[in-house]
């Protein structure tokens, strides 16, 4: 099998649903450039070998995150929502699993929380661990003698440590589908997942 290369931080099938009905396209709002543009959902949200993990050892497959997700959960969990979109009452105790996973995960993949968690990492190291470290390690960390830098495999490890500590929280929480009225839309961003 042909490895990825473009991998979707947000899935092409999620996007579709925002699409305009008539045209098939997205209308996006680029915040850099303060303009509004119409682009395809397969062309969004989605950075080369986003997925791959250069740092595993030898015989283990780097991609198996992005196979993971576009062969096991995303098709899952998309099924599992059109059923809470379209079915509600075929929902059942696997299809809630699922959408629990998928969403938190959802919530740690998009670049912006990777990069937060990085930098919160990387803070935690330059400020508070200086009291866990010997003296002479400690002033050479904060006269920049020692640079501290966070790998990339960083963002693995935490989505890793993450996955199922919100689980049971979800399972607590009242659910509500929301439809927009007729001749509206609902807003997505690259972080479709928020808390209230």
């Amino acid at each position: 099998m042909e490895n990825p290369k473009h991998h979707h931080f947000v899935p092409r099938w999620y996007l579709e649903k925002f699409t305009d009905p008539h045209s098939g396209f997205l209308h996006v709002y680029d915040r850099k450039t303060e303009a509004w543009r119409k682009q395809k959902p397969d062309k969004l949200m989605k950075i080369n070998r986003y997925y791959k993990q250069s740092h595993v050892p030898d015989g283990i497959d780097p991609y198996i995150l992005e196979r993971g997700f576009g062969s096991w959960l995303e098709p899952k969990a998309k099924d599992a929502l059109d059923k809470l979109l379209y079915s509600p009452s075929e929902l059942d105790a696997e299809d809630s699993a699922i959408i629990m996973l998928y969403l938190e995960l959802q919530r740690l993949r998009v670049p912006r929380q990777a990069e937060m968690v990085k930098q919160l990492l990387t803070t935690f190291m330059n400020t508070d661990l200086l009291d866990e470290l010997p003296p002479e390690l400690a002033s050479m960390v904060r006269n920049k003698q020692v640079i501290v830098k966070i790998n990339d495999s960083f963002r693995f490890n935490f989505m890793h440590g993450v996955t199922g500590s919100l689980i049971p929280y979800f399972a607590r929480m009242h659910w509500s589908i929301v439809k927009a009225r007729e001749g509206y839309g609902f807003v997505t961003s690259d972080s479709p997942v928020a808390f209230f």
